[in-house]
């Protein structure tokens, strides 16, 4: 026999003493309304959260004690991934599943402010960095061939912290090759200028802030 949720509150509420019954209507339901309280530490509610968006370029953060009770420093990845999907749940911090040029995969939230668990490197849909624009554009590598181009030399940048000559292999060989925006032109450009690309890169980076300390833990 089947039992509905009524009929399973009006059993419990008639098996209560007469003066809980009190508390509850015939059908089983309280006649109270339910109290919240939120309990949410400063820092940690949703209006005070970062966020990330689809494509954003990030770093991993971890933390590292000295194991005497210390202060825990933040230790940055080296490798850069990116943002494949986002798992937005109202009860739950937001998950960010981020992709990793060697193939490894990490799924985790931002953390709050202080503790932060991703170092935005760049925004997927802004143009990095400052001034690869113009410099591609200068190149003749412009509207939609300026997407791979720039993705490759980010590649080679930010994966192992790559040189113009790494830079330059990514874009002319790795890639399998990649044209410039005038039909039947193939990108071979003199070291020079990938040096020159390197250096808009390096200026980039040396203007990124990486996550403060957090404190100790007890």
């Amino acid at each position: 026999m089947k039992i509905t949720r009524r009929q399973l509150r009006r059993i419990i509420c008639e098996a209560l003493p007469s003066h809980l019954q009190k508390h509850f209507r015939k059908d089983g339901s309280s006649i109270h309304e339910p109290e919240w309280e939120d309990v949410t530490p400063d820092g940690y509610g949703p209006d005070n959260m970062p966020k990330l968006k689809l494509a954003d370029l990030v770093r991993a953060v971890d933390y590292e004690g000295d194991g005497r009770g210390g202060d825990f420093k933040p230790i940055v990845g080296k490798q850069i991934g990116t943002v494949i999907e986002i798992d937005e749940d109202p009860d739950y911090p937001t998950q960010y599943t981020v992709l990793f040029p060697d193939g490894t995969t990490i799924m985790d939230d931002l953390g709050p402010p202080g503790e932060e668990r991703f170092e935005l490197i760049n925004e997927g849909n802004s143009t990095d960095p400052r001034g690869l624009k113009a410099l591609l554009a200068s190149l003749n590598v412009k509207g939609r061939d300026f997407g791979p181009v720039a993705n490759s030399l980010a590649l080679a940048y930010y994966d192992s912290e790559g040189s113009p000559q790494d830079m330059k292999d990514e874009v002319e060989h790795h890639s399998g090759g990649l044209p410039t925006s005038t039909d039947g032109e193939w990108i071979d450009w003199p070291i020079e200028t990938y040096q020159e690309i390197w250096n808009l890169y390096k200026k980039a980076e040396r203007s990124y802030k990486s996550p403060q300390s957090r404190g100790p833990r007890f």
